[in-house]
């Protein structure tokens, strides 16, 4: 899970388009990661990929199950000075939200605010 914050405090969601897992559900930029791929590339081929723009993995902040328990989560925190697009047809749409309105978009993954919540400290450190 791929997650960029702006300065006011709100993350990226994507709305994931009809070509991949789970269309129309709202989550983080997300993907698997490639036979011999570290995890920093995939952060940085999945933002390319899915939002058109290069990011700088900064840390691995959390882990989790995804909601079928088939994958486990890798919640990474990423900076970046460009605009994210939807750049792929696995995103439908973008949306910058705050943690604790992401039950404003719908459907979205329940397990997501949990994390969010666990993890809202460590998103905007100086």
């Amino acid at each position: 899970m791929i997650l960029l914050p702006r300065r006011d405090g709100r993350l990226l969601f994507i709305r994931r388009g009809p070509s991949g897992p789970r269309p129309g559900y709202w989550s983080p930029p997300s993907g698997r990661i490639a036979p011999g791929e570290r995890p920093e590339e995939t952060v940085r081929r999945e933002a390319l990929e899915e939002l058109g723009i290069e990011v700088e993995p900064l840390a691995e902040i959390w882990q989790s199950q995804s909601d079928d328990g088939r994958f486990r989560l890798r919640w990474w925190l990423v900076r970046t000075d460009a605009s994210p697009r939807a750049a792929s047809p696995e995103v439908a749409e973008l949306a910058w939200v705050a943690p604790s309105e992401l039950w404003r978009l719908s459907p979205h993954f329940p397990e997501h605010e949990e994390v969010l919540a666990r993890i809202a400290g460590e998103l905007f450190r100086p």
